[in-house]
């Protein structure tokens, strides 16, 4: 191999640092690449961390009025919501709160409900309808269990 002129390396080692200036160069966009995902990754993760904390913030907010409201109830009749809880009043969840405060009254026994699919059970608990240490005993009615009369 013959050397280049005025440099003194051979073509070979000519081609040779063309491909490392290649690499090199290749090598430096990629750099500038990540450096600027790494940068958009920052400004992501610092509007992350500033979303969370202003719903921290918010939890916290909503923990204080939730006792404020839960305080003031405890002072009112029951039934009674005060001015501060009514953000938080679920008519539908009252109801089931009355039903709970019911039940632990009759010590935890209720009335029968059949199951949609399996009507020898109750919907409620799950025992059969003549499990009496968790049904109330049925109200006497003036027929008997097939729908005819007594009095027949």
């Amino acid at each position: 191999m013959t050397p280049a002129p005025d440099t003194g390396r051979t073509a070979e080692e000519m081609r040779e640092v063309r491909y490392l200036r290649a690499v090199i160069g290749t090598l430096r966009q990629e750099l500038v690449t990540e450096r600027k995902l790494v940068k958009g990754f920052e400004a992501e993760a610092a509007q992350l961390r500033s979303r969370l904390l202003q719903a921290e913030k918010g939890g916290e907010a909503m923990r204080a009025r939730l006792l404020i409201a839960f305080h003031d109830a405890i002072r009112r009749p029951l039934g009674v919501t005060p001015d501060s809880g009514a953000e938080f009043y679920d008519p539908r969840m009252a109801d089931e709160a009355e039903e709970r405060r019911r039940l632990a009254r009759a010590g935890g026994r209720h009335a029968y409900q059949p199951h949609k699919l399996y009507p020898h059970f109750c919907a409620q608990c799950g025992y059969p309808e003549h499990e009496a240490l968790m049904h109330l005993p049925a109200a006497s009615g003036g027929s008997d269990q097939k729908g005819g009369d007594s009095a027949a």
